[in-house]
Formats: C-alpha cells, structure tokens, sequence
C-alpha cells in the first residue's frame, strides 16, 4: 500500500509502512504500524529503485510496476 501512494497509484492513507525482506531475514521486532513481507531471495531486487526521502537519504522502493504485481500476488 505505501508503494502504491509513493507511485502516485492510491489516494489511500495507508495505516502502517509494507517492508520487504528476503526470506530467511529476521524482522525487526518493536516496531508498531509496520507490514513485513518475505519474498523469495533470487527475486527480492527485481523492480527496486532507490528513492530521495529528503535530507540527502534515500530508501528503497519497488517499481510501480512490480508494485501492482506484488499487490496481486499479496
């Protein structure tokens, strides 16, 4: 859902962050309002684009494009 309204894709105020992991990665525990997904380790680059967030930092996020596929899939 956070993918979907960074790429301009939803209108929705999405309630909590979807963060991808590659499987067999430990999530972060003590984090609220956050959506942990596995995805498969060979595939987990596929569509990822770094994004500027401000403040000279800068954060991973999928393609559009593989966003509305992982939102079938998911």
């Amino acid at each position: 859902m956070s993918a979907l309204v960074y790429h301009d894709l939803s209108d929705a105020i999405p309630f909590a962050s979807d963060i991808a992991l590659p499987r067999g990665t430990r999530h972060p525990a003590g984090l609220a309002h956050v959506n942990w997904h596995s995805f498969d380790p060979t595939t987990f680059q596929i569509g990822r684009e770094h994004a500027d967030i401000g403040g000279r930092l800068s954060a991973a996020i999928y393609s559009a494009e593989r966003t509305i596929v992982d939102c079938f899939r998911l």
